[in-house]
């Protein structure tokens, strides 16, 4: 998992290094890697949080869900 968010990291620096080279501006470029380190590290746990959720699997949602550090709450029920 550890090398897989390194690899990440590591694409999405190059990605911003160049457009600073290519002159978008610091703060553009800033914005556009911590967005892109979100999302990309987001996607698959939200997507098997949307999978277990729809499939009523609540024994992996709870096990997701304390993985993730995310707190249940009544309006997810």
């Amino acid at each position: 998992y550890r090398r897989q968010l390194e690899t990440i990291k590591q694409t999405e620096l190059s990605k911003a290094l160049a457009r600073i080279q290519q002159g978008t501006s610091p703060e553009t470029v800033i914005e556009t890697l911590a967005n892109q380190l979100v999302q990309k590290v987001a996607h698959p746990p939200s997507a098997a949080l949307r999978t277990f959720m729809a499939e009523d699997n609540a024994s992996a949602l709870d096990i997701a869900q304390q993985l993730l550090g995310i707190q249940h709450s009544e309006e997810d029920s």
